[in-house]
């Protein structure tokens, strides 16, 4: 039986990123709201092979990181994101959560 390569855990970076609350949405919503959501990450695991097998590509399901903020644990498929991204993402987080009156609906 082949092994399964397991998806490195996101670091958080050192030192906060600011953002703007525009900033913010717009990573929102490329990061969660505008992608297809998974209730289960079993589905959202067998999606991704499935597309990496059709399309090519290194696409991976995953947990959502705005769970906490848009209602309940959920999964996505996606690429990995690299360094920079996690920090913009890290900064949204963090800026929903301390402005949780302000997340679009």
């Amino acid at each position: 039986m082949a092994k399964r390569r397991r998806t490195p855990p996101l670091e958080l970076p050192p030192r906060p990123v600011e953002i703007t609350h525009h900033e913010a949405c717009r990573v929102l919503a490329r990061s969660c709201t505008q992608k297809h959501r998974y209730d289960d990450r079993g589905h959202a695991r067998h999606d991704a092979a499935r597309l990496t097998r059709d399309r090519g590509g290194n696409l991976t399901g995953y947990q959502c990181p705005f769970g906490s903020i848009t209602g309940g644990v959920h999964f996505h498929v996606g690429h990995v994101p690299g360094a920079a991204a996690v920090e913009r993402i890290a900064a949204a987080v963090r800026y929903f959560g301390q402005h949780p009156d302000r997340v679009p609906r």
